[in-house]
């Protein structure tokens, strides 16, 4: 399955780089595809990096998108069944960064060391 995931993420992140303008919809990553084991359906999941505004946008249009993108990954993946699309935001890169800020704080020194 892990194979399968990965070139469906692969093509996907193509054809929505082809598809949707940065400018419009800011810089759209597919970070991660889980295909079902029956390859009926798959998650996408997708990070924006862009104003908040952008992230919705860019959804809508994904989801809006989903037969198309179904269509050209039919073609482009050769599988016994193209599983439907189903797009989900990822907010694991804006945890991550606001973890790496919260432990950098914890490393600096208090200021009064006599508390």
């Amino acid at each position: 399955m892990a194979r399968v995931n990965a070139q469906v993420k692969k093509e996907l992140g193509k054809l929505i780089r082809d598809r949707l303008s940065v400018e419009a919809h800011g810089l759209i990553t597919v970070t991660d595809v889980e295909v079902s084991k029956d390859l009926r359906t798959a998650k996408v999941f997708y990070s924006v990096v862009g104003v908040r505004d952008q992230e919705e946008t860019a959804g809508a249009h994904l989801n809006g998108m989903r037969q198309e993108l179904q269509g050209e990954l039919a073609k482009l993946v050769k599988m016994k069944y193209t599983p439907q699309l189903s797009f989900k935001p990822d907010h694991s890169t804006e945890r991550g960064i606001k973890m790496i800020g919260i432990l950098e704080d914890l490393e600096k020194p208090d200021s009064d060391p006599g508390k």
